[in-house]
Formats: C-alpha cells, structure tokens, sequence
C-alpha cells in the first residue's frame, strides 16, 4: 500500500492542507491516523477522485514529484 501524507495529497488535488483537514474532519475524505497525524492510502484517493472527488480528472500517476 502506497500511504500519502496531507502535503501529497494537497499538491496532488490541487488545494491547500487546511481544505484536506477539513475534508477529512467532515468525512467527505478517506483518512486514517497514524498518531497525530493524517495519513492516506493512495489507491483509496485514487478511487474517490475517478467517484468526483475534487480534481477527479486526476491520477496518482499524474502527481507532481
């Protein structure tokens, strides 16, 4: 499993870490902890962006490295 971090997935949507946070909070993104910090499966964000998520025109393949 590839796991991304709130900054990845951010750059890779297209927004900031704040609206990450917040989309995590209210659910609407698929999240887990790992201690105090957010943590993402990348096929999970992958899935969610194809179901029109923010941005869902893009791949984890197309992220910025």
């Amino acid at each position: 499993m590839k796991v991304m971090t709130v900054i990845e997935v951010a750059t890779l949507m297209r927004v900031s870490p704040a609206t990450i946070y917040k989309m995590v909070r209210s659910g609407k993104l698929p999240a887990f902890r790992v201690g105090s910090d957010y943590r993402f499966d990348a096929d999970a964000i992958e899935r969610w962006c194809k179901a029109g998520g923010v941005n869902s025109d893009i791949s984890i393949k197309d992220r910025p490295r």
